[in-house]
């Protein structure tokens, strides 16, 4: 933005947004009387957008309305990280077994080559304990992955409804009614 800022009149702030949320995001920070001055792609990440914000500096209720601006972002990153790990715990798992399961048939393989000095049975032994727990992996994510997306769910639910009750809030205190 090459625009000279009047900062006695007027508050600035600048926020980077992911492409796919943005529109939604901006429509939130228009609740806090905030105006788009500048939208562009951000320079080092393709997926995002740095928007610039400004409002005039002495409105009605300004404490209250940053006090809920400042909720209503901490809801929004913790949307942001719940997404990202939403299948955290079926990854890691998943993971884990899935490697050590894959070691212990590795394992098998080599005794039963003779690569490795260990005596046949127990290669049999660790290679049919490793495709055991390859083989429970499915069954495993069959029954998580709902309980996570559930999970998910409703912790978003939550925090959509805390986010809209900010903007409610503080449409309120701006003297906004009946939109939206």
């Amino acid at each position: 933005m090459n625009k000279e800022k009047n900062i006695k009149e007027f508050d600035y702030l600048t926020v980077e947004i992911k492409k796919e949320k943005a529109e939604e995001i901006i429509e939130r920070y228009e609740c806090f009387g905030w105006k788009i001055e500048d939208k562009r792609q951000n320079m080092f990440y393709e997926n995002l957008y740095t928007v610039e914000l400004c409002r005039r500096h002495q409105i009605a209720n300004k404490d209250e309305l940053q006090f809920l601006q400042v909720n209503m972002e901490c809801d929004i990153n913790d949307r942001g990280k719940l997404e990202k790990n939403k299948h955290a715990k079926s990854f890691i798992y998943s993971f884990s077994v899935g490697f050590v399961g894959l070691v212990a048939v590795i394992i098998s393989l080599l005794s039963f080559f003779q690569f490795m000095n260990i005596k046949l049975i127990w290669g049999i032994i660790i290679g049919v304990l490793g495709a055991i727990m390859l083989a429970s992996l499915p069954f495993y994510l069959h029954r998580s992955i709902p309980k996570e997306k559930a999970n998910f769910i409703n912790k978003d639910k939550i925090l959509n409804d805390s986010i809209e009750n900010c903007c409610k809030q503080a449409k309120k205190l701006l003297g906004v009614e009946n939109e939206k």
